[in-house]
């Protein structure tokens, strides 16, 4: 339930990004497939693929507070291309979108959905960075950008369970 209550948030943000270009160039998130080769080589999408790589209660703050660490690996094609263009990839896109996580927070950010889960809360995004801005692999430019999430988890055993049948 955590996973998808966050793809759900990075989804938003996503559409916050694409929404400021008339280009047909979108951020689109790869949610069924984990090998390379069979993501398409349309030019049209800057993939990203979502990881949480570690969830731990945050210390001196009551049990129902975690930080989540959370990945996003964009996988952007280049095969045989003037390496010029991802300097617009990378400030219209990457940068655009670690703005757009860095200003969620404020005034207050708070995200909720009740049909995926009642009792859990993404209550602050910060430590937002891109990593690997310099990683160029075979036919991709492979770059990352890192956050941590805070959330409330309610914990009561009524709000444990999942309500999203997408899963």
């Amino acid at each position: 339930m955590i996973l998808e209550l966050i793809q759900n948030y990075i989804a938003q943000k996503s559409a916050v990004v694409n929404a400021n270009y008339t280009t047909d160039i979108q951020l689109k998130q790869i949610v069924t497939e984990l090998d390379l080769e069979q993501i398409g080589a349309s030019e049209s999408f800057i993939h990203f693929q979502l990881f949480i790589p570690s969830i731990e209660k945050i210390p001196q703050e009551t049990a129902k507070y975690d930080n989540v660490l959370v990945r996003l690996d964009f996988i952007i094609l280049i095969a045989n291309k003037d390496y010029t263009i991802y300097k617009k990839v990378f400030d219209r896109y990457l940068f655009a979108f670690m703005r757009v996580l860095k200003k969620s927070k404020t005034p207050m950010m708070s995200y909720r959905d009740e049909d995926i889960s009642a009792g859990l809360t993404l209550v602050d995004v910060y430590d937002v960075k891109i990593t690997n801005g310099d990683n160029f692999e075979d036919d991709y430019y492979r770059p990352s950008i890192e956050f941590t999430l805070k959330i409330s988890d309610d914990g009561t055993l009524s709000n444990n369970i999942l309500k999203s049948e997408s899963v």
